[in-house]
This record gives C-alpha cells, structure tokens and sequence, in this order.
C-alpha cells in the first residue's frame, strides 16, 4: 500500500456573534490550530483506527494521529473548539468544509447531528431531505459523498475554559 504524505496549510475564520466558520479552502490534514480570534481557537485533526494485535495474540483497536494514509483509506476527522475565554458561548455554530481530500462518510454517534451542504455551502439541510443537480438536467437524492460543508449548533453553551469535540469518518480520496 502507497503511502503518502500531506502538506500542511493554515485555514483562517472570521466570527459573528456566538457563530464560528471556517471557510470553504480547507487544504490541510494535518494536526493543528485552523482559527483563533477572541480567545477561541478551532482545531483540526485526523486520526486512523489501527489494529494492533497484542502479546496474547488478541486484537485491538486504538485511535492514532494519521500521519501518513493512502486513498481508499478511513479516517476520522475532528474539529475541537476551545473556549479560551471567561465567558460561555450561548449555542456555537461551527460549519466547515469537508477538506477536499476526504470524502464524507458518517458523523461520529457522539456528535450532534449536522446540517449538511451538497452546494459548496451555500445553502444546509438534513443530507435525507437534499438533492444533487445532474449533469442531464434533472436532480437525484444527495448521498454522503456528495457533501462539501457541515454545520453543527452545539446542544448547550459551551463553558468558559473548556472545550466541544466534534468528529466525522471519512475516506480519503
């Protein structure tokens, strides 16, 4: 299996109110902040889930940095949003692209459930309740791998000093 290796780029935002976005150029892969403004910070990560077979000779799975994966390959992407400040942020919104190396898969169970874009993130829905344009004319329901952009509201309002981890599988393209 090839194996190969990302580049990395920084990714910039901008905040409006208790709404965070990333923009729709996500380049990057890698670990490592992708906004910080106000005592915010969003941070991405990619991870893989190794098998790794112990002395007895059982299998287990642990969750790892993905330094170096190949197309095909899953991986977990997660968004963690840090709140650097003394105040919560009533109900953060955080939309993002999905990088343009991965194509979506699932949103974590332990996430809460995004509106997803299949237009560049022009306009968010429910995946079930979108549809795709063709190249005929005519429209077909959307599929996971048709998404470009995600957006979640989390639950509650995220405590000051603390932090909100959001994930999703991929696979990489």
């Amino acid at each position: 299996m090839t194996r190969t290796k990302t580049r990395t780029r920084n990714i910039f935002g901008s905040m409006l109110g208790s709404q965070l976005f990333v923009p729709a150029l996500v380049t990057c892969l890698a670990i490592g902040p992708v906004f910080a403004a106000g005592g915010v910070q969003l941070i991405n990560a990619v991870f893989k889930d190794e098998i790794v077979k112990t002395v007895d000779g059982k299998t287990e799975h642990h969750i790892v940095p993905a330094k170096r994966f190949a197309p095909g390959e899953s991986v977990i992407y997660r968004l963690t949003l840090r709140n650097q400040t003394a105040q919560a942020i009533e109900s953060p919104t955080i939309s993002a692209a999905v990088p343009p190396q991965l194509e979506y898969i699932a949103t974590s169970p332990t996430s809460p459930v995004p509106q997803v874009s299949v237009d560049a993130g022009h306009s968010f829905g429910v995946l079930q309740n979108l549809t795709v344009k063709q190249d005929t004319g005519g429209t077909r329901p959307a599929r996971a791998a048709d998404v470009t952009h995600m957006r979640w509201t989390l639950p509650a309002p995220l405590k000051a000093a603390s932090e909100a981890q959001i994930s999703y599988s991929a696979r990489v393209k």
